[in-house]
């Protein structure tokens, strides 16, 4: 079997970036918001997913080394999904989209607000 979601978007959150760590290892987790179009019927329909990105690289990439908000990436992804009961009895449910460090990012088109001029630093 294979788990496996393509997606391109706008990058629509500022990412957020935090240390997770696990026994003696610690590594980067970025969290952002990717926006998606589609079209059905003549209507456009926006949807809007979680991602969570694994790993120094593409933490750098994410928080505007090489991209920024608006921009348009695309890449593949695992989707994954989390069911659970609060206290309050009432269930809750979670779906996101996780890459990881070996997951090749594509800068696909820079937001017209977000274009750099020559020389500019990111």
């Amino acid at each position: 079997m294979l788990n496996i979601q393509i997606l391109v978007g706008r990058i629509a959150s500022k990412p957020v970036t935090k240390d997770v760590t696990s026994g003696d290892r610690t590594t980067k987790v970025t969290t952002f918001k990717l926006m998606t179009h589609e079209w059905y019927k003549g209507e456009e329909k926006e949807e809007a997913h979680d991602i969570e990105a694994w790993g120094e690289g593409l933490a750098k990439l994410l928080n505007g080394a090489t991209s920024r908000l608006g921009d348009t990436i695309g890449f593949a992804g695992q989707t994954r999904h989390d069911s659970w009961k609060d206290a309050q009895d009432v269930w809750h449910n979670r779906t996101w989209c996780v890459i990881d460090g070996n997951t090749k990012v594509a800068l696909i088109a820079r937001s017209a607000k977000n274009k750099r001029e020559p020389g500019e630093e990111g």
